[in-house]
């Protein structure tokens, strides 16, 4: 992200796509989701060892 207004005039020129001039206008009101933009983010949220060990049986009910 820039707060150069002559950055973002330029690329708004080159890239008028639907919802992204409103999505950038509100990003004071927004959650950047870290996925993309933090390294190690996805092996840390989602294959970092827990120490928890789930196991699943079958319940049979009458």
């Amino acid at each position: 992200m820039t707060t150069d207004q002559d950055v973002l005039d330029a690329y708004f020129e080159l890239q008028d796509l639907v919802g992204v001039r409103s999505a950038f206008d509100n990003l004071d009101n927004a959650i950047v989701e870290p996925v993309k933009a933090v390294p190690g983010y996805v092996q840390f949220r989602w294959e970092a060892p827990t120490g928890v060990s789930i196991s699943a049986t079958k319940r049979k009910y009458s």
